[in-house]
């Protein structure tokens, strides 16, 4: 993901929103979704409330992990060789 900030917010700002936003997201619709037939629903579910449960930093449930490791775009070298990593379905 490549994530850019005017200066107004900081980036650790936006990347916690995001994270949170969307592992709530993410939660709420496996777990309102009995009726639609997902069939890695329980598993995803269980490893996410397991890595929930193995870090002290989190109530129940894990989606992302604690950290990232940012790299700054300093240029268009740079942002190209990243941009490249990046896989294009």
């Amino acid at each position: 993901m490549i994530v850019g900030s005017n200066g107004t917010n900081p980036l650790e700002g936006i990347i916690r929103d995001m994270k949170a936003f969307t592992s709530r997201s993410i939660r709420k619709a496996l777990e309102d979704s009995n009726h639609v037939h997902e069939s890695r629903r329980e598993w995803m579910l269980y490893m996410m409330y397991k890595a929930g449960s193995y870090n002290a930093n989190n109530n129940d449930f894990q989606l992302w992990q604690q950290h990232s490791q940012p790299i700054e775009l300093t240029d268009n070298i740079i942002m190209d060789k990243n941009l490249e990593y990046i896989p294009v379905p």
